[in-house]
């Protein structure tokens, strides 16, 4: 993270820090955890315990015609694994005008909601003092209290129609102890999913069949080092990471 990247966060997280709602301890598990992946991790403050995405696909309807929506929904179990001192993790999450972000929410351990708590703003995407027309990126932040402190967060993305789900890049700014991403295609949409920059890589993947007769095709990766970046970069801007490209062949 970078200095002008603390600022913002320590400043957003200002109103929350006297009201947020109290979070757990950190358990001696977490403590111990978060000391062994500080071995394998030694320069990062943080790290993805399991980050879980999945993409469903739905057929709307509007005056002119049939169209194919995308929603995402992510998961990411964060844990500090800095030995000391205060830690503020802060992400972001590209959209633009056709697409749009909402339910974000908290957690601690055993999927315990923390209602008031973090932060989380919308703002223009900025680079180098130059904005990059209508990109837009949802800032999340929140406070780590320590070693072994846990904060999960989620939230879901709506891609207005199809063709602007163009690929989905699995990286981010710390490491990521375990990645599984997953695709529910119905019977009526025909896609490609195709790997980028995967070299280097142990990437599973498997198919499998829901109750409605879907495909669901899962890509599982572990144990992926940071890739160094500012955190208020959109994800769509690392074009250099391992990545899926989406390419919509036909809907029926």
């Amino acid at each position: 993270m970078t200095y002008k990247s603390m600022i913002w966060c320590f400043i957003a997280l200002l109103p929350f820090i006297a009201n947020s709602q109290v979070r757990p301890k950190a358990t001696p598990e977490d403590v111990q955890l978060a000391k062994d992946l500080l071995k394998k991790y030694p320069t990062d403050d943080v790290a993805s315990l399991k980050k879980t995405t999945s993409f469903t696909f739905a057929l709307e309807k509007n005056k002119s015609g049939e169209y194919v929506s995308v929603r995402q929904k992510e998961k990411d179990e964060i844990l500090q694994i800095k030995g000391s001192g205060y830690v503020t993790y802060g992400n972001s999450i590209g959209f633009d005008s056709t697409s749009s972000v909402s339910g974000v929410k908290f957690f601690a351990r055993k999927d315990r909601e923390l209602k008031t708590f973090g932060s989380i703003k919308s703002a223009s995407y900025e680079e180098n003092g130059i904005f990059h027309s209508d990109a837009k990126i949802f800032q999340v932040a929140f406070p780590m209290d320590g070693p072994g402190c846990y904060t999960a967060f989620e939230f879901e993305k709506k891609y207005n129609e199809i063709k602007y789900f163009t690929s989905y890049y699995f990286h981010e700014y710390y490491p990521v102890e375990q990645v599984t991403v997953s695709y529910e295609i119905p019977k009526w949409l025909d896609i490609d999913l195709i790997l980028k920059n995967g070299e280097g890589y142990d990437i599973k993947r498997t198919e499998t069949k829901s109750k409605e007769g879907n495909t669901i095709v899962t890509f599982n990766a572990s144990k992926l080092k940071a890739n160094k970046q500012e955190s208020n970069a959109p994800r769509s801007f690392l074009f250099f990471t391992s990545h899926f490209r989406t390419l919509e062949k036909l809907y029926r």
